[in-house]
This record gives structure tokens, sequence and C-alpha cells, in this order.
């Protein structure tokens, strides 16, 4: 073998070599690997213990140490592990290929995989639009270049360093981003608690309206151009991020008229990171929304201030109480009318949102910073390891 020659990946590493049948013992205990639980190079989540019956059909893949997984279905999430740790019981989901080098240095083969270069060609081969896979023949021609072992081992241990100093620094600045949403969280806390101290009612007694949007949306609604359509990705608390929206045909947005947005509605999600709220701006005015609930304010709510009311502690230990559901919680439309609504005056409703945004607005920006500076890491963290794996970059000991 020539030095850096590239070979299909199939004769440098079994694909799917090893899986549990349908007669492994029902009471077996196992570590369950779902795409959601990995992200791109590292697990997001723990693995879920189980009985072997009562886990999915697609538990199935068993993995060891030096395996690296690469998700061959929804390929755009760019979901890839290099498999580390106690693997015991440890099963993948059908909808990762388990690759296991033999003739390749195990090191070197797990960064080719996280590279860009390997993860893009993935990504391209991909078929499907709404659920984009690849299958494991398609997978086994990609190629992977196969520098000298020497080579091999040198780029595998200067990626182990260097990653790992990367690393350490994102952990700090996700820690100091930990520390300011904390700072944030009681900041907000304090103000509403004092002025919980003033008369509290029932949400629904508060506000004009507590309804949901539209919970069912038949594929005829939907449109490549039309009203736009808030859902619950799009609401994060204090703000409506419509870069990833979807559009409602006009028959769609007419049959559903009840669920049409105005400019100072409030928006909460229902599902998934029940509770976060944020006030509909000017621009959203007469736009629909899609499985979220709507809170329409009275003359005697400031938007804004039920918009920090929401989104505090306060609120969360109602949301966590009277959420269902153990995957994704879901918070249901009657119990927010029962939520516990703090009324001072609207002068003081107006003077507490003028000091959290004075206060908000400071942490806020130096966690953005701090966000900034995350995202740089990491993208040049990628641009290293696609830079060592592909030669581009001289690695000294290589050298």
């Amino acid at each position: 073998m020539r030095a850096s020659e590239a070979v299909p990946l199939k004769h440098l590493a079994g694909i799917n070599e090893r899986a549990l049948t349908d007669n492994t013992d029902p009471d077996r205990q196992i570590r369950y690997i779902d795409i959601s639980a990995v992200g791109r190079g590292a697990l997001v989540a723990e693995p879920q213990t189980m009985r072997f019956e009562d886990a999915p059909s697609r538990a199935r893949r068993l993995v060891r140490d030096s395996d690296t997984i690469v998700s061959t279905v929804r390929t755009y999430l760019r979901a890839v592990w290099p498999v580390q740790g106690d693997t015991t019981d440890l099963i993948a989901s059908t909808g990762f290929a388990v690759l296991s080098p033999r003739e390749i240095d195990p090191g070197y083969f797990s960064w080719w995989i996280r590279s860009d270069v390997f993860i893009e060609e993935v990504v391209a081969r991909s078929v499907g639009v709404s659920y984009p896979a690849i299958n494991a023949l398609d997978l086994g021609e990609l190629r992977v270049r196969v520098p000298s072992h020497e080579e091999q081992r040198a780029i595998a241990d200067y990626l182990d360093t260097e990653t790992a100093r990367i690393d350490a620094l994102i952990t700090k600045k996700r820690r100091m981003i930990e520390l300011l949403e904390q700072r944030r969280s009681i900041e907000i806390e304090t103000l509403v608690r004092a002025a919980a101290s003033a008369k509290e009612l029932p949400l629904k007694h508060a506000v004009r309206d507590v309804t949901v949007g539209i919970v069912i949306t038949p594929a005829a609604w939907y449109a490549d151009d039309g009203v736009p359509a808030v859902r619950g990705v799009n609401v994060s608390p204090g703000q409506i991020d419509m870069n990833d929206c979807v559009y409602l045909t006009d028959e769609g947005h007419l049959i559903n008229r009840k669920s049409t947005i105005r400019s100072g509605d409030v928006l909460v999600v229902r599902t998934g990171q029940a509770g976060a709220a944020a006030v509909v701006p000017d621009e959203l005015d007469g736009t629909n929304c899609i499985d979220l609930l709507l809170i329409r304010p009275s003359q005697r709510v400031a938007p804004r201030f039920l918009e920090y009311v929401l989104n505090s502690d306060w609120t969360m230990k109602h949301i966590e109480k009277h959420s269902v559901g153990t995957i994704q919680s879901h918070f249901n439309v009657g119990a927010l009318r029962q939520l516990p609504m703090p009324l001072p005056t609207l002068e003081e409703q107006n003077a507490v949102v003028h000091e959290l945004d004075l206060t908000c607005g400071i942490i806020d920006d130096a966690m953005a910073k701090l966000q900034r500076q995350l995202d740089l890491l990491m993208e040049h963290r990628q641009a290293l390891i696609t830079a060592a794996v592909t030669g581009e970059l001289e690695i000294p000991k290589a050298a």
C-alpha cells in the first residue's frame, strides 16, 4: 500500500459486525444509545439503562472499545462518537453504523470519521428530503486517506493533545456561560418574588385569553412560501428566532385564524423546552403558531413583565409540577391558566421590566461574547481535525 493512498472504508474496517438477536434474554440489562444521545464527536446524553424486552426494536448494534459509530439516518445531524469507556452491555441504535477498524490505526481512523471531509461526504450521499439516510453499502465505498502507520499514529497523538487543550477551554467557556445564566435567573427571580408580595391571581383571570395554537397540521397546509408559523423550535426565553420557520397556505391560515398571533401576545412552548416564553414582536403581527400556548395580555398586564414572570424559576417550578411525559415534557393549556400570577400595578410592572432589561442586558452581552468565543473554538477544533487527517497540516512528529 502506497503512503497516503485513499482506500474504500470497507477494506479498512468492519461495518455492523455484531448485533443482538431476537433470542436475547428479555431480562438482559442494556445501555442504549439513540441518535439524540450523540453529538459531533461526543455523547451529549448518557446511555439509557433498560431491559432488552423494554428497549426499542432498533436497539440492536453491539459496540466495543475502539469502534466508531456514525449516524446513517438524519445524517445532517453529523452524529459521530468514538466509543470510549465501559462498553459493557452498550447497544447502539440501528440508525448508526458501527465501524470496527482492522487494517488501520483505530485512533487515526476515528479522527478521519470525525473530519469534515468524511462527514460532508456522508451528508452529500444521503438520500431523502425529510429523513436523509445513507446505507451501509454506500458508506463502505467512501474513501479514507491511509498514510504510513507512523504518520497515522503521529496524527492521532497530535489531535489527542491539541483537541484536549481546546476542549479544556471550551469547558471553561461553557462553565462561565452557566454561571452567567444562573446569575440572570437569580436577578429575575428576586424581582418576581418581590412583585409577588402584591396580590396574585390565576393567570386566566389576569389576561384576556389563554389558548393553544394549531395542534394538527395536515401536509396540505404547508407551503414553500405563505404565512409564517411560529413553532416551539423558534421560541427560547425572551426571543423568537424565525430562521427555521415553516409557512402555511392562505387556506390553512384562514382555517386556523383563531391561532393568529398579534404584536404583544406572549407565546409559550408546550413541548420540549416547556415554559420558554417570548413576546411577539411587531414584525410577526398577523402570523400563526403551531403547537404553542398563546397568551393575549389584558390592559392590567405588561407583556414584557409577563414574559419575565413566565421565564422565572417561580414559573418553572409550576411547570415542572404540572408537566407530563418522560422523554419530552409537555405542558398543557389548563395548567398554564392556573399559574399563580403576581399582579402589582402597571407602574410597578414597568419598573421591574426596566430594571431587568438593564441588568439582563449586561449579562446577555457577556454571554453573547462568550458564545462567540465558544463557536470560534469549536470551528477551530473541527478545522484542525480536517487539516491534520487530510495532510494539509504538517504534523511535527510525522515530518
